[in-house]
């Protein structure tokens, strides 16, 4: 038979199925018989020979004595697996194993034998604490159990033999063998005793143990005592104590325990003659024990109950024999004299287990107390005498002492204290000591200190509670910042969970009075009234609601009565209020729904609205803010220099801090109290901090605060919105309006005219149904009065009234654009006047500078008005607006129509840059001659459509530069049928009438000459005046630019122009032309020197100008010259920008530093940035290595060969970009085709340098392999029957393959032009003596000028390779590097084929 966990394969054979764990399975093999077919490997009738247990051959001295490591294998392999087996069959592994151990124990051999040793340790153990102590026990059959009691007699029998060793693992065995309350022994607790007969009537002194009920027998337990008994285990036993060798606390808790646990079947007379002298000797050993052995008996220890469980099981033993309490008693005495002993040994050991007895004990004489027995039965250790002995003995104090930032060392003192408290035994001296223990260490012993009162006060009595509340106290005093939010945090957590609301009554008010103390910082009292709100959140008290109220109208006393405490307890209020749901929406205000809501639930809504009935709660706070700011008004006179961002002297907050708290409270009761502010507190606010402003931000704060109220939701009284804008905001001097008083006023503006009728809300924007706004007086001083960034708001909000109008005036536009144009000249002309008048005097020269300021403003609204309607109006002009009324720069276009079947010759169409996209349709489909009522045309750029919605684009707004190809695509459309609506035939909203073609349409005059722009037009002398303005305006800057000039430049403030710097933190996302264009202004036409050096001629200067007129400021110096990250941005964001370009190579001129700065960002941006985005970095680092100043040999040779240490040169770049990035080195040899085309010095160190020649001739070797390649082929976006696409741009278009471009084949001729001659291989030079700069060159200062000279080509020996047409016949084309450095990079597939 074999033992098996649940759902394991019988026998172990594990070629068996198996079943999921926790299914029911025979956990045992049937019966065998010894028949020749038995497949059980533990079978009885296998020979003891094939188990390893036949006769062994003599064995010598020294060798290791013969042991069945078969069997013990297999028995390590079956119980080790996941699903267990053990062998208890007759001659099973088991078995076999026990007889030789027996056997070799007997002979004092097991010692020599490792293997006997590693089963005693392993398998033994393993095996038999799975068949006495698993649960699956009771699933086994009685041929199972009989086997297992069977092995465990052999056990017995094998302990006994190993007794007198003190074998730890064999006596824990044994105590697990005679254990009543294992789970085998529970099973098969019914089993008669075999040993002794139950009706056998044997004297006592003839039994060891005999069973004492007849219920539960448990025989089979007796038995095995017995046996023990038999074998003389009691005597050696008793011998063992006797002899008292080598005793140790340990070996005596180890050599008792077995019998303390079976005590009740033992016989008295084997207690009174083996027990009974054990029990004198034990207590004697151990209070013999000096301090150094019994701390060194703590450090060894184990286990952490061996003193508990050794006077127990004497204790037990003791109980067997009648008239033994004293010895009972004795003991008890002598386990806490043990107790108090390990207690004062300062170890941790020592320690951790001394209060593991106490809590034995404890909980001893707990359950003795709750028992219910004979009383006379009582034990002498009671409660009461427990909690005495503690307290006589200071044992709280000795435990406090040390080992607190140990948490199980404070879990076992936190039952002791438990326990005392329990009792009634704690006193104050012992809360002393234990608050005493934490104050000043660790921050570990603090917090495990805490977590320990925080569990142990819910059982404090109120007197216990109080002195507690009084040590917190007193430590606030001088305790450091970190200390006290401890504290808080302690308080807070005594009042969680608090049903009855003592304890949080209790917390509250002690938060609140330590909050009140003068020393404590503003982060403390708010982390106390942080934890003061989060108890009245957590209470669980019935009437908490209630609470809260009550707290609610003390601080509302603190607002009336404390000035000091206006904040703290306004923050207070709102947080409570805040702890109120929200009512749901559906919530109706009826009476039938007031009736049925229920009479416990207090929405936030109604608790505000009864503060406000009971308190005038909005009144109390707005009157407040008003006191406030008279009394801070002497302050901030005395106080000049005060800064209102910064704590005032005797107040917790700052100025800005105590205006915006109670701002944000009265906008919290407002809003969540659905409350109108009313016109009274209206007034009074807006007259304290707007008109009476102390400090800039109230008025600021003010602004904000009404514009939050006039948001969608207002929270102002829609009554009174009128009358406050009349009497309130627009008496305020517009010079004061800042951005959030723009705002304010803008919201008001809107609001009211919306509730007079004047204006039309519709969606987001808004329409004038009137010209009589209220405020729009108003706003034509903000306009004219206060700055720029105001003024330019204000513009905007003028021409979107003026702009949208509503449906009355719809029909009148015409004479409002009059109107509104004839008040902008009426107001200019005044202007003017006043301007003529000043003119000339010096003194009233501030006032002549706001008018002509005021004339900027007023043109400014005339020009937005008429640009912002012309923008509306998207048919085609025939007088063109504004914006396109002057031509912009030339451009040739080149339209290119790819067929199959025949060729087609280019169009090269004029434009310019102010020129639309619909135009270029126009003129191309006038130059075809096509039927412009059934032809389609669709424009690609760079292979990407152009879509008709973009023709009202300009060219200029599409990239689109001179000699740009666009490919066209002709289709014929049915006159009947409507285009598709990707085409660019879509029909417009001016003309309905065309179905097919929108870009034929002609100009609409009638529908035109309503428009504003057309409008200046009839009037003549209205138009003379005009011009005749921006005439004086443009002199009287050309005056100022003269008056500068002569002297009074030094006085610019050049900061809010060029102090951007994009490379901070906080800065805008990239820099405006605006940023950096009055610098170039100054730098280009006005010369002016850097840093206050005399400069070289520059030939990027002002040739006007002989000499500079003011030096530059530091602060611009730094950020344009020092700091890269400036120069970075403008790289690359501006990159295609003509002030860019003159800006750079102005910069450049003469400066190494600088230069090597713009190298090494376009260089980066060569390297690095996509393939179609390289063409103006490519033409921006062109123009720079073309400057010719002392450097520019340094920078064309650091941009071919890179910047040592910084950045790879061109020939890098094409080398790392060959493979996959083709289009990337396409472009880089393209870009130095141009270079040494154009640049004799860059030709002259391509020649003398061999490396640059070896790797020019490479790369152009390269370029030609990649055109002579076959295209390729499939390319499934183009899939026409009728028309090819064009071949990509290697600039403009996406991938990383190179397209074969009828350009790139240019490039590669010209290339080749260039191509250096080869050298024989015997005249290979070395480089050292090669006209280069040495490798590790880089810009530095140098004074070698420029030297030139002409390329004098020599024809050398021809090449070969695929590239060898071109190397080997020279094209001599003018003006070939032009159209390739310029050139398109489109080609129809047609004129691939022909080349």
């Amino acid at each position: 038979m074999t033992v098996t966990t649940r759902g394991s394969p019988v026998g172990g054979n594990d070629s068996q199925g198996q079943a999921p764990d926790g299914q029911s399975q025979p956990p045992f093999q049937q019966n065998q018989t010894s028949s020749a077919d038995s497949s059980n490997e533990n079978s009885p009738a296998t020979p003891p020979d094939e188990q390893g247990q036949g006769d062994a051959p003599p064995q010598h001295e020294d060798e290791e004595p013969t042991f069945p490591h078969t069997d013990l294998a297999k028995l390590d392999d079956m119980i080790n697996r996941p699903r267990w087996v053990v062998p208890v069959l007759p001659k099973g592994e088991l078995e076999v194993l026990l007889e030789a151990a027996i056997n070799l124990s007997k002979k004092g051999l097991d010692v020599k034998s490792e293997a006997c040793q590693r089963f005693f340790r392993d398998g033994l153990t393993v095996s038999f604490t799975k068949i006495l102590m698993d649960e699956a026990v009771s699933g086994w059959k009685f041929e199972i159990h009989r086997c297992i009691i069977n092995n465990t007699h052999r056990l017995v029998e094998l302990c006994v033999a190993k007794l007198s060793q003190d074998w730890f693992p064999l006596l824990d065995l044994l105590a697990m063998a005679l254990n009543p309350h294992c789970k085998f022994h529970i099973y098969n607790g019914t089993r008669p005793c075999e040993s002794v007969s139950t009706n056998a009537q044997l004297p006592e002194d003839e039994l060891f143990a005999r069973s004492s009920d007849p219920r539960s027998p448990k025989g089979w337990l007796v038995d095995l005592i017995n046996k023990f008994g038999t074998l003389n285990g009691f005597q050696i036993l008793h011998d063992r104590f006797i002899n008292g060798s080598a005793l140790s606390v340990q070996i005596i808790a180890a050599l008792i325990k077995p019998f303390g646990q079976c005590y009740e079947f033992l016989s008295q007379h084997t207690v009174k003659k083996y027990f009974i002298p054990i029990i004198e000797i034990v207590p004697q050993f151990l209070g013999n024990l000096t301090d150094e052995e019994l701390k060194k008996e703590a450090k060894n220890e184990t286990k952490n109950d061996a003193l508990s469980m050794i006077i127990k099981s004497l204790k037990n033993l003791a109980s067997r024999i009648p008239g033994q309490e004293e010895t009972v008693k004795n003991l008890e005495i002598f386990r806490l004299k043990m107790i108090l002993r390990l207690l004062q040994i300062s170890s941790f050991n020592g320690k951790m287990n001394a209060l593991n007895e106490i809590n034995k004990v404890i909980s001893s004489v707990s359950y003795y107390t709750h028992r219910h027995g004979n009383p006379e039965e009582e034990e002498w250790l009671t409660a009461e005498r427990m909690a005495e002995w503690i307290q006589q003995n200071n044992i709280l104090s000795i435990v406090l002492r040390d080992s607190l930032h140990q948490p199980q060392y404070v879990e076992k003192l936190e039952k002791i204290l438990r326990f005392v408290i329990k009792e009634k035994a704690l006193t104050l001296q012992d809360l002393d000591n234990i608050w005493a223990a934490q104050a000043g260490k660790h921050e570990a012993i603090v917090k495990n200190v805490h977590d320990l009162l925080a569990k142990l006060a819910w059982d404090f009595s109120p007197e216990q509670l109080d002195h507690l509340f009084d040590c917190f106290k007193a430590s606030w005093t001088n305790a450091s910042k970190k200390q006290r939010e401890k504290l808080l945090e302690l308080i807070r957590r005594l009042a969680e969970d608090d049903k009855d609301g003592v304890m949080a009554h209790k917390v509250l008010n002690l938060l609140w009075n330590l909050a009140h103390s003068d020393d404590v910082p503003v982060d403390i009292m708010d982390l106390a009234l942080s934890a003061h709100i989060k108890i009245l959140d957590y209470s669980c008290s019935q009437d908490r609601d209630t609470q809260k109220i009550q707290w609610i109208d003390r601080f509302i006393e603190e607002l009336r009565t404390n000035d000091k405490w206006v904040i703290p307890a306004l923050k207070q209020i709102r947080e409570i209020c805040s702890l109120f749901g929200e009512a749901p929406q559906n919530l109706s205000s009826s009476h039938f729904s007031q009736t049925q809501r229920s009479p416990h639930v207090f929405y936030r809504h109604d608790l505000i609205n009864q503060l406000q009935h009971n308190h005038a709660l909005v009144t109390l706070v707005a009157e407040n803010l008003a006191t406030y700011m008279n009394n801070i008004r002497p302050y901030a006179k005395d106080l000049e220099d005060y800064d209102p961002q910064t704590v005032r002297l005797g107040s917790r907050y700052s100025h800005v801090q105590e205006v915006q708290e109670r701002l944000n409270f009265l906008r919290f009761l407002l809003k969540d109290g659905q409350l109108w502010l009313c016109a009274p507190q209206a007034k009074q606010i807006w007259k304290c901090l707007a008109e009476n402003a102390v400090y800039l931000c109230d008025r600021e704060a003010c602004f904000k605060w009404y514009s939050k109220l006039m948001g969608d939701e207002p929270d102002l009284d829609p009554d009174i919105n009128k009358d406050f804008f009349e009497s309130n905001v627009l008496q305020l001097d517009p010079s004061l309006l800042t951005e959030n008083g723009m705002k304010c006023f803008e919201r008001f503006f809107k609001a009211v005219n919306c509730r007079e009728g004047k204006l039309v809300a519709k969606r987001r924007a808004y329409m004038m149904d009137d010209l009589e706004l209220i405020g729009l007086d108003y706003l034509w001083r903000v306009v004219i009065q206060s700055n720029d960034d105001i003024a330019n708001r204000a513009i905007d909000l003028l021409k979107e009234i003026y702009t949208n109008l509503g449906p009355r005036l719809q029909i009148n536009q015409v004479v409002i654009h009059e109107d509104f144009i004839q008040s902008c000249f009426d107001r200019l002309k005044a202007s003017y006047d006043t301007l003529c008048v000043l003119d000339g005097d010096e003194d009233n020269i501030n006032c002549a500078r706001q008018e002509a300021i005021r004339m900027v403003r007023v043109l400014t609204v005339l020009r937005e008005y008429i640009n912002e309607c012309d923008s509306d109006y998207h048919e085609e002009r025939t007088i063109l607006p504004m914006s396109r009324a002057f031509r912009g720069k030339h451009l040739s276009l080149i339209v290119r129509f790819p067929n199959h079947g025949r060729q087609v010759d280019d169009l090269d169409i004029w434009s310019h840059t102010n020129d639309t996209v619909g135009s270029v349709r126009r003129c191309i489909l006038n130059r075809i001659k096509a039927n412009v009522a059934h032809t389609k045309i669709e424009l690609f750029m760079g292979g990407e459509l152009i879509d008709s919605e973009d023709d009202r684009k300009l060219i200029g707004q599409l990239n689109l530069k001179d000699k740009s190809v666009i490919t066209a695509k002709l289709t014929q459309v049915s006159s009947n049928m409507p285009s598709s609506p990707d085409s660019s035939s879509d029909s417009s909203t001016g003309s309905p009438g065309n179905h097919c073609n929108h870009y034929s349409d002609g100009p609409n005059p009638e529908v035109e000459s309503c428009l504003p722009g057309v409008v200046n037009l009839p009037a003549i002398v209205n138009l003379l005046n005009f011009f005749l303005l921006l005439f004086i305006y443009d002199s009287h800057r050309e005056r100022e630019r003269q008056r500068h000039r002569q002297g009074e430049a030094g006085s610019m403030h050049w900061e809010p122009d060029v102090g951007f710097d994009p490379g901070s933190p906080g800065s805008h996302p990239g820099p405006k032309a605006g940023h950096y264009n009055f610098v170039l202004n100054w730098l280009f036409f006005d010369n002016i020197s850097l840093l206050g050096n005399p400069p070289l001629p520059n030939p990027f200067g002002d040739p006007n100008l002989s000499q500079p007129i003011m030096p530059i400021q530091q602060n611009v110096a730094d950020i344009l010259f020092v700091r890269t990250s400036y120069v970075k941005k403008i790289i690359e964001d501006c990159s295609n920008s003509e002030e860019t370009i003159k800006l750079l190579r102005f910069c450049c001129w003469e400066n190494p530093q600088f230069s090597s700065t713009v190298l090494s960002e376009l260089l980066w941006q060569v390297a690095y940035s996509y393939t179609y985005e390289l063409r103006p970095y490519l033409d921006l680092l062109l123009q720079i290595l073309l400057i010719e100043d002392s450097w520019q040999t340094h920078r064309i040779h650091n941009a071919l060969k890179g910047i040592p240490d910084d950045r790879d040169g061109l020939f890098d770049t094409i080398q790392r970009s060959k493979n996959h990035y083709q289009k990337r080195a396409y472009q880089c040899i393209k870009c130095m085709v141009a270079l040494f085309s154009n640049c004799p010095v860059a030709y002259q160190i391509l020649q003398g340098n061999g490396d640059l020649k070896r790797k020019w001739t490479w790369a152009v070797e390269w370029l030609g392999d990649e055109l002579e390649r076959r295209p390729y082929t499939g390319n499934p976006q183009y899939a026409y029957n009728n028309w090819s696409p064009p071949v990509q741009s290697n600039e403009t278009s996406n991938g990383y393959f190179l397209e074969r471009s009828h350009s790139a084949r240019m490039t590669l001729a010209k290339a080749c032009e260039l191509c250096p001659e080869e050298e024989p291989d015997d005249q290979d030079a070395p480089d050292e003596h090669e006209s280069s700069l040495p490798e590790d060159t880089s810009l530095y200062p140098h004074s070698s000028g420029s030297h030139y000279q002409q390329n004098n080509h020599v024809h050398g020996p021809p090449y070969t390779g695929p590239a060898a047409h071109h190397l080997n016949n020279h094209q001599k084309t003018g003006q070939l590097t032009q159209e390739i450095f310029e050139g398109s990079e489109e080609v129809s597939s047609s004129q691939m084929k022909d080349q």
